[in-house]
């Protein structure tokens, strides 16, 4: 018989969390799902200790491949996912509560969502969103990502706040973009957008484990940079093929331009060495608001100035300045 639901776990040397990780799945009060773990080439010990749950849980299928990332392993557990739903939970992570998952997949199928949109809790301390815009009805995506950037000039990234319609994953070949990090930045808008039936509601689903030691988010490479940049640009030529209601989907990218110039001064690196002429034009283009506008001016005098900005340690006069011209 079909389960209503697929929970899909990559795996890779996280020996010292996939126990905890698959017992909090195993202690949720569902009766109709599988557990789809792919084993993304793990050397450690990972392996063994998923085969010990396999022996006791005929619902839990493990998937053995090669390295080839989280994007790739994840694409590996759609390919293979039997539910109605899909839910992406990182192996280092747990669900928060017994019943995490049993609320969100009523509301989906109650009212046939595309997906839905929770919580999620950091470290078992704090909420990973703080200033949530609850909104218990039906909306579209392009909508719920308005609603999400009103509130906090941010959307919820990350994929394990999200249940999605397998069907709906399948229809607009929504799938990872193998090889990079911070996949999911270009992952949730594409998906938001061309989705219909959303609903968000302010649950806690996920217990995050947030920079965990060897963390690949935890990792400021080079490479974390590029790929950042190269989402940027990603969005920006997909979404200029689109017809957007909202200037929200703009309004992400320059953000996600900010957050990776920010973190480029931070490293003190040279703007130069990772952006191009083409991503100063994306900015421009992507500038609808008045402090986007003094951010973007910021930047093209120099981008330390719209790191202290935002810092909010430029001198005073000179912010008064910025404020008042810019």
């Amino acid at each position: 018989m079909k389960p209503l639901l697929s929970i899909i776990i990559p795996v890779y040397n996280i020996e010292a969390y996939i126990g905890q990780c698959l017992e909090s799945v195993f202690k949720q009060e569902l009766s109709d799902y599988e557990v789809i773990c792919v084993n993304d080439g793990a050397t450690d010990k990972s392996q063994n200790i998923i085969e010990t749950y396999v022996s006791r849980h005929s619902n839990l299928h493990c998937i053995t491949q090669p390295n080839g990332g989280l994007s790739d392993a994840r694409n590996t557990g759609i390919a293979n996912a039997q539910g109605d739903y899909v839910f992406f939970l990182d192996g280092d992570d747990t669900l928060a509560t017994t019943n995490a998952l049993q609320q969100p997949l009523n509301l989906c199928i109650q009212n046939n969502l595309d997906l839905f949109v929770g919580n999620a809790i950091v470290n078992g301390a704090y909420p990973y969103l703080s200033n949530y815009p609850t909104q218990n009805k039906v909306i579209s995506g392009e909508n719920m990502m308005e609603l999400f950037f009103q509130h906090n000039h941010t959307i919820i990234e990350p994929v394990w706040c999200y249940l999605y319609k397998k069907e709906f994953l399948d229809k607009y070949q929504l799938r990872f973009k193998k090889g990079i990090l911070h996949e999911d930045i270009l992952f949730t808008p594409k998906t938001l957008f061309q989705a219909q039936r959303c609903m968000c509601k302010d649950y806690t689903i996920v217990n995050y484990r947030w920079q965990r030691p060897g963390a690949i988010t935890s990792e400021k490479t080079i490479k974390s940079l590029f790929d950042r940049r190269d989402t940027g640009r990603d969005l920006y030529t997909w979404f200029s093929r689109k017809k957007t209601v909202t200037d929200t989907p703009y309004q992400i990218i320059f953000s996600i331009y900010i957050e990776l110039i920010y973190s480029i001064v931070k490293a003190k690196l040279k703007p130069n060495r990772i952006l191009e002429s083409a991503d100063y034009t994306i900015m421009r283009q992507c500038v609808h608001t008045s402090h986007d506008k003094k951010c973007y001016r910021l930047i093209y005098i120099n981008p330390n100035l719209m790191v202290h900005y935002l810092d909010n340690t430029l001198p005073i006069a000179f912010r008064k300045i910025v404020n008042h011209f810019f």
